[in-house]
This record gives C-alpha cells, sequence and structure tokens, in this order.
C-alpha cells in the first residue's frame, strides 16, 4: 500500500462510486447523503481539489465498474448522476476542468422517466455516451444509452431497449445496462442482464450500438440455466470485449464468471 484516503461526510453513509486515473493521478466520485462529491489527488496522493455537487447522486449500491469520471480528450473530468428537477431523477452530466475542477458547464437530461445512468463515457471526438436504465413506458426497467454533442452539448441519439415481456408482473420486467465500452469505430457496447422468470432469474445481455446515430446492431441474450448478470466490461486491441459478472444454478451460490466475445 502507497497511500489510502477516508472521505466522511459526517451525514451518515458514504461511499467511492467511481475512479478514474489518468497520468496527473486520479478522481474519485464519492457519494454522499444530499450528494457527489468530487476529488482529484496527485499521484502522491496530495488532493489537489474537491468539488461539491448537492443535489446530484449516486444511489450508494451503484458503484460505478467503468467511465466515471472518464476524462474529455484535453484532460476535462465527466461526471455523471442523477439530479432531480421535476417529479423523477434526470441524467446529469457535468465538465470540470482538470486543473482546478472548476465548472466548465453541466446539464440535466430528462428521457421521459425516472433515469437511473451507471457508466458514462467521452469519444475521441469529446462527444458523451450514457448508459444505463430507466422507468419509461411502463413499470419495468429499459437500457437506454445515449450520445451527447461536445460542442451543443445536445443529445445526437438516444437509444432504448425494453424489459422483457411474457406473463410475469409488469414490474419484474427488467432490463439493466450496468456498463458498456466504445469499440474501436465508436460504437457503443452495453452489458448487463435482462429477466428471464422466476425460476431461472436473469439472463446475461450484450447490445451494440452504431456510433453514428444509435442504431441497434444486436448482440447476445446469454442464458447459462441460472440466474446470470454482466456487471462490467472492457476491450483489447482488435474489438475483443471481455465482459465479467456472477452466475447462480438454481439452489446454489453464485459464480464469478468471465466471458469473450470476439469483434
Amino acid at each position: 500500500l502507497v497511500w489510502e484516503r477516508v472521505y466522511d461526510s459526517g451525514g451518515g453513509n458514504d461511499a467511492t462510486t467511481g475512479v478514474g486515473a489518468d497520468t496527473a493521478g486520479v478522481v474519485v466520485a464519492n457519494a454522499a447523503t444530499g450528494g457527489i462529491l468530487v476529488s482529484r489527488y496527485s499521484r502522491e496522493g496530495a488532493l489537489t481539489w474537491s468539488v461539491p455537487l448537492p443535489g446530484v447522486t449516486i444511489p450508494l449500491d451503484r458503484y460505478f465498474s467503468n467511465g466515471n469520471p472518464a476524462f474529455f480528450p484535453n484532460g476535462d473530468v465527466l461526471i455523471v448522476g442523477q439530479a432531480t428537477s421535476g417529479a423523477t431523477p434526470d441524467v446529469y452530466v457535468g465538465r470540470f476542468q482538470s486543473a482546478t475542477g472548476a465548472a466548465v458547464w453541466d446539464n440535466t437530461y430528462d428521457l421521459g422517466g425516472d433515469e437511473d445512468p451507471r457508466c458514462g463515457m467521452v469519444d475521441a471526438s469529446g462527444n458523451i455516451v450514457v448508459v444505463g436504465q430507466a422507468v419509461l413506458a411502463d413499470p419495468g426497467r429499459d437500457i437506454f444509452a445515449m450520445k451527447i454533442d461536445a460542442s451543443t452539448r445536445q443529445p445526437l441519439w438516444t437509444a432504448t431497449l425494453a424489459g422483457s415481456a411474457g406473463s410475469q408482473p409488469t414490474d419484474d420486467r427488467v432490463t439493466s445496462g450496468y456498463s458498456a465500452v466504445l469499440a474501436s469505430n465508436g460504437d457503443v457496447v452495453v452489458s448487463g442482464y435482462r429477466f428471464g422468470d422466476f425460476t431461472n432469474g436473469d439472463d446475461i445481455l450484450v447490445r451494440r450500438y452504431a456510433s453514428a446515430d444509435g442504431a441497434d446492431l444486436g448482440g447476445d441474450l446469454l442464458d447459462l440455466g441460472g440466474a446470470d448478470k454482466a456487471y462490467a466490461a472492457a476491450v483489447t486491441v482488435g474489438d475483443r470485449i471481455f465482459v465479467v459478472g456472477r452466475t447462480r444454478q438454481p439452489g446454489q451460490p453464485y459464480d464469478a464468471l468471465v466471458l469473450k466475445y470476439g469483434s
């Protein structure tokens, strides 16, 4: 162990829900009651700056597996979270200067329901991609992926994938995007799960969306015979995609899981 830092808001439970690293050090997102605290530390562990974001939340059980914080090509920091401006939470996106933490801009995006962002990324052009889950047209949860223009801060496209249908109660028709990666051409590859049934549980879902317009390019719905979920993903040279999560056969404990997909 080289160094450690502990954050205590003094107001209840706290958790560091995301971390991003660059050549200057690390930026962490600390979730606390009432808001997020974004902090940058040098490689030696010195606190460079901290920016409180009152009213912007990350639920304490929403640990970001990748992409929050993320970095723009010039080093600025991207933070995504939830902000409630009306009856339901919306997507919060903020850009902050790398050296000082000063806000460059922030905005909220309402997709028409209850949005729960899980991952934020920046592509090679500086455009922003946010992936998560939302309650939209029905009581179930749907995957959403949204690409935001770097200059205008307006959505270029939004794609959704509805929760599974069938004979189960609608509030259990769940589709959730936990993580995403960008392919070499900018396509967005989402990993998560889709509700199967009450006997076997969830199935792993991997879905790809076109960089240009968010067109659904298909993917994989994987049922390993039990309760299966994907939590994080990574992409290598050649667009080989690794997905990690867990699987459980009926009556058995959970097992760790690693999947590899070709380009």
